[in-house]
């Protein structure tokens, strides 16, 4: 099996006994739980089309991008170890790998498998079909996978997960498979025509004992793939060293009248500053309050429209026929956004939101999509490598730190915390208390005075 050097991932575990694993500071300290992989970042072609998520009642916005990255983690499933990646994603639960008899293997735009793999299930021993249960996912681009679902072992270095429960395609379009680590009620699997909700990747880890429960943190860098810092997804701990300054803890809220699905937390504001660190004035663009779903499975992010349109209008300047903003690259290099979440602010500099324009170094595009009333906000991985995001599904909440960015990880010691019955020494953010539920609806508005 082929895999492309740019694309592939360095699977690093932190295991110093026989269990399935742990970090042992010494013999008299009791055993960690916890497991960290180390992922990077790839391009997709541009032909390629975006895996975003699936359409629902909340009309979900499409962020396609033809500079699309995202980041990915390598497997190893079956008796025969078979070698697969899979992107990681926030935004789903789903876990499937292109099978042996994929449709579409044959066409990189549709299903990569000379670059992510396929499985063979009727040559490994372990596997163990689900009769009935059937994998039938669809997502916002138009793009979907269907296919047959089962159980086999996931071995991650040497420490195996057994019985994990994952689909098996059999004609997909989605270029990459995937790994959800979302809620369980966003299975895309069927049986006798309703939802089969699988335990979900982080829940299988936390049954197997390998984590204390089902929970994660993950620090994406902005980097390529000749850096030394990796970006990193612990399961069942988060790493100190990734974020500077205090953990603040957020509900992630449901929204009125149903249970809790999408992992993200309450947006009250946006504001943006100029000028140099020594002479730099705040203003406030919108405040409100709004959901917002945290998704690494979406390389873009999405704000409200009255907010969207104001900074491309006024940071960026020009809009081509296409609606994208762009502008002169120096114009935005000296403006941070703040976002503003249950009183907690968090900078991102405007030129994480960007990329280049029509190929031109000097111009830079507004790598944002406008979100409307009604449409679910998304903020992704080029919001996401600004923040370090520590996730707990069992206590339906998450934690924001500012990363500390690649220059800094590069000299910094790895040092866990271990997540066993909530986020440890995560503080509360000043409005925790209010942000339980939330009403789809509910939006920011632009600041009086601003048009």
């Amino acid at each position: 099996m082929k895999f492309v050097t740019a694309f592939s991932l360095f699977l690093a575990i932190q295991s110093v006994s026989s269990l399935p694993i742990a970090l042992q500071n010494s013999e008299s300290e009791p055993v960690k739980k916890f497991l960290r992989l180390n992922t990077y970042k790839a391009a997709a072609s541009s032909s390629a089309k975006r895996l975003v998520r699936r359409q629902n009642e909340d009309a979900t916005q499409t962020l396609d991008n033809t500079d699309d990255q995202a980041y990915y983690i390598d497997l190893e499933i079956g008796s025969n170890k078979q070698k697969v990646t899979a992107q990681l994603d926030t935004g789903s639960s789903d876990f499937f790998v292109f099978g042996s008899t994929e449709a579409n293997c044959g066409d990189a735009s549709k299903a990569d498998c000379s670059t992510y793999g396929k499985f063979d299930a009727s040559s490994s021993t372990t596997f163990k079909n689900l009769t009935g249960v059937t994998l039938d996912a669809s997502y916002g681009s138009g793009a979907g996978a269907e296919g047959y679902v089962g159980s086999d072992d996931i071995d991650l270095d040497g420490t195996i997960v057994s019985n994990v429960t994952f689909g098996v395609t059999t004609s997909a379009d989605t270029v990459a498979p995937l790994i959800g680590v979302g809620y369980q009620s966003l299975s895309s699997m069927r049986y006798n025509n309703s939802q089969y909700k699988n335990d979900g990747f982080p829940f299988a880890l936390a049954d197997a004992g390998v984590i204390n429960i089902p929970s994660y943190s993950i620090s994406l860098m902005d980097h390529d793939e000749t850096d030394e810092v990796n970006s990193t997804v612990t399961f069942g701990a988060y790493d100190t060293t990734r974020f500077v300054g205090s953990l603040y803890k957020m509900p992630i809220p449901h929204q009125e009248g149903k249970s809790t699905n999408r992992i993200g937390t309450i947006l009250n504001g946006i504001s943006i500053t100029s000028g140099d660190s020594s002479n730099e004035t705040l203003k406030w663009i919108a405040k409100g309050s709004q959901f917002v779903q945290l998704d690494t499975g979406s390389s873009l992010s999405n704000m409200p429209v009255d907010a969207y349109d104001y900074i491309g209008k006024t940071y960026f300047g020009s809009q081509d026929s296409s609606s994208t903003y762009h502008g002169s690259c120096d114009s935005i290099k000296n403006h941070t956004l703040y976002f503003n979440f249950l009183g907690m602010a968090y900078p991102v500099p405007l030129t994480t939101l960007t990329s280049t324009y029509n190929g031109d170094d000097s111009q830079c595009q507004f790598d944002a999509v406008p979100s409307y009333s009604g449409t679910m906000c998304i903020l992704g991985d080029n919001f996401l490598k600004n923040v370090y995001l520590v996730v707990d599904l069992k206590n339906n909440e998450v934690a924001l730190g500012s990363s500390v960015g690649v220059d800094n990880a590069a000299t910094a010691s790895p040092n866990f915390v271990e997540i066993i019955g909530s986020i440890p020494n995560a503080v509360n953010a000043p409005n925790f208390d209010s942000a339980w539920t939330y009403n789809n609806t509910d939006t920011l508005s632009l600041v009086d005075g601003l048009n």
